[in-house]
């Protein structure tokens, strides 16, 4: 946005900074960013009269049935706060609550259950992290010396993901409770590839072949008992499986 690079450069920096300690006071926040975007802005326009307080003659929104139980407003506050020690008097609320907005979706909105590091590749020069949450989503996060930066979110599952591996390069695998198997350009905005149905129960983990960094095969495994084989370049069903544990030995 950089509306503030000369009457206040620190301000998007300040409102990260301040959304991500919220995050890890609250856990939640995401959401609570989301229903300040659409209470304030779904009529008309955004002007932050949600932020108003009542009057003797007047029930603010934030009072009203109409909040539907909001509890938010408090976040927007302590951003200002940060904001008025810092530039007293320039940034607007309105502002504070699209910035406030854009930085918190970014983050998962429940506890993240597995990591997964892709080393730079010649492509585009980055180390990445990618995170698989209870949310059912993964993010991808380009890696510096000293922070992590939010670059894209891959959504497709319908329940907790449980655990990822890379594959052939930049190809991310997922596993989910949802019962499915996802096959993903890691390197793109989010798209998945492929999906894998066979698995009948929660499917917790996974493993990919070590001995070629160019391999595509991997294994899954879950709740149903059952362990899948899959090379995921060349089939649909997988290679092989086996849902009886001595078979394995």
């Amino acid at each position: 946005m950089k509306y503030y690079k000369d009457s206040c450069p620190q301000a998007e920096e300040i409102i990260k900074e301040q959304v991500q300690l919220l995050n890890k006071r609250h856990k939640n926040t995401a959401f609570s960013w989301l229903r300040n975007i659409f209470h304030d802005c779904f009529v008309e326009s955004c002007d932050t009269s949600l932020l108003l307080d009542s009057t003797r003659r007047t029930l603010s929104e934030k009072e009203t049935d109409r909040s539907f139980r909001m509890r938010n407003f408090r976040y927007i506050e302590i951003i200002k706060e940060a904001l008025e020690r810092e530039c007293p008097g320039v940034v607007s609320c309105s502002d504070i609550l699209v910035l406030s907005a854009r930085d918190g979706i970014v983050f998962h909105c429940a506890g993240v259950n597995c990591l997964v590091v892709l080393n730079s590749s010649e492509q585009d020069g980055h180390d990445y992290l990618f995170t698989g949450s209870r949310d059912g989503t993964l993010k991808r996060w380009a890696l510096s010396k000293n922070s992590a930066t939010f670059s894209a979110t891959f959504e497709s599952h319908v329940d907790w993901v449980n655990d990822a591996v890379l594959t052939g390069g930049n190809t991310l695998v997922s596993c989910s409770s949802d019962a499915t198997v996802k096959v993903w350009n890691g390197l793109s905005d989010g798209t998945c590839v492929k999906t894998f149905h066979q698995h009948t129960d929660y499917v917790t983990c996974l493993a990919a072949a070590e001995k070629n960094k160019c391999s595509n095969v991997i294994a899954s495994a879950g709740l149903g008992g059952e362990v899948f084989i899959w090379d995921i370049e060349a089939a649909l069903a997988p290679v092989s499986k086996s849902n009886d544990a001595a078979a394995l030995n």
